[in-house]
């Protein structure tokens, strides 16, 4: 699929979060300063949609308050479960590519 454009620079003022769909991939686009960002919008635990929202550059899931920090998609906090504490699992969110051309926000899905 390669890079497809999900929004445009004047759509994303500093802080702000929004919300896409590109094929199959929910996404939450997060601009800090000159910065944008790319990340999974789907809790690692169930797959739960993530909010739009951020605080302090932190996303957290309604469903159960897990947090990601969204400049790295770090996993900040997760629901105590056995089952989600195995070591070999990651709980971070994936984190896409991002590059601006001509004023376009375009992020590589794939």
């Amino acid at each position: 699929m390669g890079f497809v454009t999900v929004a445009t620079l004047e759509q994303l003022s500093d802080g702000a979060v929004l919300k896409v769909q590109v094929a199959e991939q929910e996404l939450l686009i997060y601009r800090v300063g000159t910065a944008i960002l790319a990340v999974s919008a789907r809790c690692t635990h169930l797959q739960v949609s993530l909010p739009a929202h951020q605080e302090n550059g932190v996303v957290t899931c309604a469903f159960h308050g897990a947090q990601f920090e969204l400049l790295s998609g770090q996993c900040r906090s997760y629901p105590n479960s056995p089952k989600l504490l195995d070591s070999n699992q990651s709980h971070d969110l994936r984190i896409y590519p991002v590059r601006i051309l001509e004023n376009r926000v375009q992020v590589d899905c794939d």
